[in-house]
């Protein structure tokens, strides 16, 4: 069994939904004091922008306006391949980060971090199980799926 953050291709694995996540721009409250805090994806311009990526692809981050999906080209003051050290420089006041749901939520939740451009964000990416589709899987893979599926803590929504 593995976990997979947003929609699976088609393939032959068998895919459960298990919860769902939010895409969100944070910054410290510290940032936020000093510059004025971002109304809408085009005041990105004027901010220190901090990139997490793991892909070699040319920096944008995803935002939606009035149902359609918007792209934003960035130039990010730093970027990193880890979500904790992206996060960390947010923290420290340098900037706004875009990071997953359940990369932000103890610091949004502890209150070094607030989320800002709720209101432009993609629509939340499903987490989902997948394993092979096997006709009957095991009984211990159907009742940790099960388990899975039955916990409320995978979904990172409400922040």
């Amino acid at each position: 069994v593995a976990v997979r953050i947003g929609q699976l291709d088609d393939s032959s694995l068998r895919a459960r939904v298990v919860g769902k996540t939010r895409r969100v721009v944070v910054a410290s409250p510290g940032y936020l004091a000093k510059h004025k805090k971002p109304r809408s994806p085009a005041d990105l311009g004027a901010h220190a922008l901090i990139h997490f990526s793991s892909l070699g692809l040319a920096p944008e981050w995803r935002f939606q306006r009035a149902g359609e999906e918007q792209r934003v080209a960035i130039q990010p003051a730093f970027v990193t391949n880890s979500a904790e050290v992206a996060l960390a420089h947010a923290e420290r006041g340098f900037g706004l980060a875009m990071a997953l749901g359940y990369q932000a939520a103890e610091a949004v939740r502890a209150g070094r971090l607030a989320v800002v451009l709720a209101k432009h964000e993609a629509p939340a990416l499903p987490i989902q199980l997948v394993y092979p589709a096997a006709r009957l899987g095991s009984a211990a893979l159907r009742a940790f799926v099960e388990l899975c599926a039955s916990t409320r803590e995978w979904s990172f929504v409400d922040l």
